[in-house]
């Protein structure tokens, strides 16, 4: 997907009155230069064999072509968890870099009878 977040930085989160005019044409004619992909997966019987490498090197190789054929400058893959090691290793391959993490905190919520 185009990295809307290039798009509507500084907006402040508002599209009206003309904003929205800006984001069509930002979006339309300008383009972005960065796209981001949100999700990308495996079914777990192929996770842990060379049908799982093979299927995501295969696709990472075509949304990177895919990309320069669209003259996008820059690629974000999101979301990866980081005990996710294969798809670390196959970003590595691609000379891909991690430049960001975050953190996902989790707590239990008990509701107590009243």
């Amino acid at each position: 997907l185009p990295d809307i977040n290039e798009a509507i930085h500084d907006m402040n989160g508002s599209l009206l009155p003309f904003n929205w005019l800006k984001l069509v044409w930002r979006l339309k004619v300008k383009k972005p230069k960065t796209a981001r992909v949100l999700l990308m997966g495996v079914k777990p019987e192929f996770q842990s064999n060379i049908t799982g490498t093979a299927i995501t090197f295969y696709l990472i190789s075509k949304l990177l072509k895919s990309l320069r054929d669209k003259k996008f400058d820059n690629v974000e893959m999101s979301w990866i968890l980081e005990d996710n090691e294969p798809i670390k290793r196959v970003i590595k391959t691609v000379n891909g870099k991690q430049t960001r993490s975050y953190t996902i905190f989790q707590k239990e919520l008990i509701s107590k009878p009243i």
